[in-house]
Parts: structure tokens; sequence; C-alpha cells
């Protein structure tokens, strides 16, 4: 998707799953190449993504499991890069999830 073709209610807005990240990451197949298109629309300007930030301790630890810490650290910087994290509570959730929920002022500030 371009930019421009979201332009009169903005940019797309991705909340990208932890096991999104971990699918590249890791070369998970069979789903590898998918996460890789999503991602690289992201890194491309395509849509913005953003990261829970609970996730990236997660994708820390296993990824260091899996692949030593330098892979980690590795992983952790480059998801940052191309995934804004940001804080998830109950009420981000309810937003991001298209749920009925009074979010402050009626709308939501993410």
């Amino acid at each position: 998707m371009e930019p421009s073709s979201r332009s009169a209610t903005g940019p797309l807005r991705l909340l990208v799953d932890l096991n999104i990240v971990l699918d590249v990451v890791l070369k998970r197949e069979p789903w590898y190449r998918d996460a890789v298109t999503l991602l690289d629309a992201v890194s491309g300007g395509a849509a913005e993504g953003y990261v829970a930030s609970h996730a990236i301790a997660t994708l820390y630890f296993l990824v260091n499991q899996a692949n030593g810490r330098v892979a980690a650290v590795t992983a952790v910087v480059a998801a940052a890069r191309c995934c804004e994290p940001v804080l998830l509570d109950w009420r981000h959730w309810c937003c991001w999830h298209y749920v009925q929920w009074q979010c402050g002022d009626g709308g939501c500030e993410l």
C-alpha cells in the first residue's frame, strides 16, 4: 500500500505482534516470507509499525536462548528501529483492537 493511498484517514497503523518479529529474526517457516513482506512495508514507509514495549524483553530472551546475546541485542535494536515500542495497557489494547471503549475524552491518543 502506498502511503498516499490512506492520506484521507491517515497512515495505516499496525500493532505488530511479537510472533511476526520472531518469524523474521528466527526465520521460522512457513511464516518467514510473509513476515518479511510486512516488516519491509513498515520499514519502507507504507505503514506505521508499533510493537508492545513489554514484547521487547521477551524478544531479547527468546533470541538469546536460540542464538546468543549478540543476536538478541541486534534483534531488539532492529525491531525498535522498524516498529516503535509503545506502552500497551488495557485502555490502549482496547483501542488497538477496535473495542467500543471510552479512552480518555472519548478518543484514543495513540
